[in-house]
């Protein structure tokens, strides 16, 4: 922001000018016109900012007070465990290794380091390029949206229903919805609707129906999806459709179904969080993403609803033909106890991609750091052995990329006191 008002050195006793009296205090005037504008831009800024951070921070600690809650549950069922196997020589566990956070975790080095994406909290092999199917990035890293683009967006409230059951859907007009597209996580596209409460509205259900700009793109392929809904951690995502070229709404490749007596139906995320989708190479021209929201505040008569997505974007992914490659170090020193025995990992696919690993991912197992001591699993482990290294490879293979969300390692071990 450049103020136009400038420092003028008066000579002392020397001539005054009304002209340039007159043209200082318009430039002061109009800077303090400008620095009220900007003041007020700046309040309505940190109010949007702290509304979002409100409505983050309570779903946030909704979604802590679940996590404690299961902690309970694992912590019983541990010391029942424990209990059980406290007369026995060797007891069972199992390390999982998630990557949100990567303690235990060594990546491997140069063209076989694996992609860890810590905001889904997944590892994938490394990828060579990526292109957006929404927008492009100018020279200067500015988003650009082709006019081919379309959004159109529908709302229903679960008190409106037609014949078959189904929640009557109207348009909506967004003026900024394209904010949901423009890789800014800074930015988002929110919508509140309030209805009162003697209408007993309990769900609000959405669609974003999203028309690609095909004139504008190279190729019509995709393999990847994210969405990062808002708030984090309320809204349900109930299915999603893409169209190619054709008339006919087919499910997005790899979205999980549930079996039914009624059939299959498409999985419901609920509380999502960020998710990622990766799937086979696929024509695309349009794309539907239908969700609810079932959370929402008292404010006076009115029950408010707010839902909506800081970022959404589908893409192109080329990656690399080479295996990748991680290594995750099981450590027992702080137990105090030694390996007996390390099963097989289980290697399990985030939901949304690949759930097939077979040919995909596959693991060594090391006594030492320099991974130069490899040994057999499900085998008996003579030494006392406090700390194992286990290699994971990930291989492509065609269109089939696997993308992790955890491994799990099984183990017996005995604890030292037990050992001779």
């Amino acid at each position: 922001m450049a103020l136009e008002s400038i420092r003028q050195k008066n000579i002392y006793r020397g001539p005054s000018s009304s002209a340039e009296f007159n043209k200082r205090n318009a430039a002061i005037l109009k800077d303090i016109h400008t620095l009220y504008e900007k003041l007020n831009e700046n309040e309505e800024s940190i109010e949007e900012s702290m509304d979002i951070v409100l409505r983050e921070n309570f779903f946030l600690q909704n979604h802590v007070s679940l996590l404690r809650q299961e902690i309970e549950k694992l912590q019983r069922l541990v010391e029942e465990k424990e209990e059980y196997e406290s007369d026995a020589d060797t007891a069972r566990n199992i390390f999982v290794q998630n990557f949100y956070q990567t303690n235990a975790f060594r990546n491997g080095t140069g063209t076989q380091r694996s992609t860890v994406d810590r905001q889904h909290g997944v590892v994938f092999p490394a990828m060579a390029d990526s292109t957006s199917k929404f927008s492009y990035l100018t020279d200067n890293r500015e988003v650009f949206f082709p006019s081919g683009l379309q959004l159109f967006l529908k709302e229903a409230k679960n008190t409106v229903l037609d014949s078959e059951g189904n929640p009557v859907s109207y348009d909506l007009v967004e003026p900024n919805a394209n904010q949901m597209l423009d890789r800014d996580k800074n930015t988002f596209w929110i919508r509140t609707v309030g209805f009162d409460q003697k209408e007993s509205v309990t769900e609000v259900f959405g669609e974003l129906h999203i028309k690609l700009p095909t004139s504008s793109l190279n190729n019509l392929y995709a393999n990847r999806l994210t969405i990062h809904p808002y708030p984090e951690g309320s809204m349900r995502i109930r299915d999603i459709q893409y169209k190619g070229y054709g008339d006919q709404w087919m499910r997005l490749p790899n979205y999980p179904t549930v079996q039914t007596g009624a059939g299959e139906i498409p999985f419901v995320f609920e509380n999502a969080r960020k998710l990622l989708f990766q799937f086979g190479r696929t024509e695309m021209t349009e794309l539907r993403i239908f969700y609810s929201q079932p959370y929402w505040f008292e404010s006076g008569n009115q029950a408010l609803f707010t839902y909506g997505f800081q970022d959404i974007d589908l893409s192109y992914g080329i990656y690399t033909e080479k295996s990748c490659e991680f290594v995750s170090v099981v450590d027992l020193s702080d137990k105090n106890a030694f390996f007996d025995s390390l099963s097989y990992p289980e290697a399990l696919a985030a939901k949304g991609t690949d759930k097939d690993l077979t040919n995909l991912v596959e693991h060594h197992l090391y006594y030492d750091e320099a991974l130069s001591e490899e040994f057999d699993f499900d085998e008996s482990i003579l030494m006392t052995l406090q700390t194992v290294y286990i290699k994971t490879v990930l291989k492509k293979e065609g269109d089939d990329i696997p993308v992790l969300k955890e491994i799990r390692f099984p183990y017996t071990f005995k604890r030292a006191e037990g050992m001779n």
